[in-house]
């Protein structure tokens, strides 16, 4: 399994400690505990410096796509250029301020140890199928507080010691939204929103993740990453409402873009996990 491991800053002495222990960053105790624990891990560490950048952080993230996952160091000066990020990626936020004695090797030692143990806490439920579904629901349009709080999560307490007990409760929770149609004699289940949609994912494939114009580089990692692990871009759900013993949708949809999409009078829509409408 091949890690991005990519550093957002532009302290010269982190880059240089980065970038003299591209191998060693990630403590090797640490690394044959993952291997113990069934990871064969590989992570290949890359420096991006926005003072001396020659291009944007999504283009130079795009110059090596090969990564079963993307995890993010980011310097908390930096914060603002992986704002956008933190559904797709699995950002570590840093505070440099914090390390003593310039002893910068075991600051990275103490936040990668949690960081990353907090990251398969998370892959572990999101590559089981009874997890997978509430992890990917699309999150503009599956209406619900947990979606928020399950953003937050990710976005605010990734390096909380609790983080583990605050994901299984969330996702517990979307998961008791989960039911059939009322009228109809299938079994197939749902994830209901607060606004009575119904989200089935689906096991066809005929349906393809669009990477060209409208689109942008943004919409592309959100269909490809969720919160930093690599998904599966041939699968989307199914969106639709109750319509006595039959299926309808209409309404208002924001697709990977931000784009208002009307709809109106559907059987059903296709939708990928960033939002994307088939």
């Amino acid at each position: 399994m091949q890690i991005g491991l990519y550093l957002i800053s532009d302290n010269l002495d982190v880059i240089s400690v980065v970038q003299k222990n591209r191998q060693g960053l990630v403590p090797k105790s640490f690394v044959q505990q993952l291997g113990r624990s069934g990871h064969q891990v590989e992570f290949q560490t890359r420096v991006y410096n926005p003072r001396t950048a020659k291009r944007d952080f999504l283009n130079f993230l795009y110059e090596r796509d090969t990564h079963h996952a993307i995890i993010l160091l980011v310097d908390k000066g930096s914060l603002h250029i992986a704002e956008n990020l933190s559904n797709a990626c699995f950002i570590i936020p840093l505070d440099f301020s914090l390390v003593q004695q310039g002893n910068y090797k075991n600051f990275f030692s103490r936040i990668l140890a949690q960081g990353i143990k907090n990251f398969f806490l998370y892959k572990r439920l999101v590559d089981d199928g009874s997890y997978q579904q509430a992890l990917l629901l699309p999150l503009r349009n599956f209406k619900c507080s947990e979606i928020s709080n399950l953003t937050a999560l990710f976005r605010q307490n990734i390096l909380d010691p609790n983080f583990a007990n605050q994901l299984n409760s969330i996702v517990e929770t979307l998961r008791a939204r989960r039911r059939p149609r009322r009228k109809c004699s299938h079994a197939t289940m749902y994830f209901v929103d607060d606004e009575e949609k119904l989200f089935q994912y689906g096991l066809e494939q005929h349906a393809q993740l669009a990477t060209g114009s409208p689109h942008s580089l943004l919409c592309k990692l959100t269909g490809y990453y969720r919160f930093g692990s690599k998904i599966d871009v041939r699968r989307h759900y199914n969106l639709t409402k109750e319509s006595k013993s039959h299926t309808s949708i209409s309404g208002l949809f924001i697709d990977c873009h931000e784009q208002t999409h009307s709809v109106s009078g559907n059987t059903h829509l296709n939708m990928f996990s960033n939002d994307q409408l088939a």
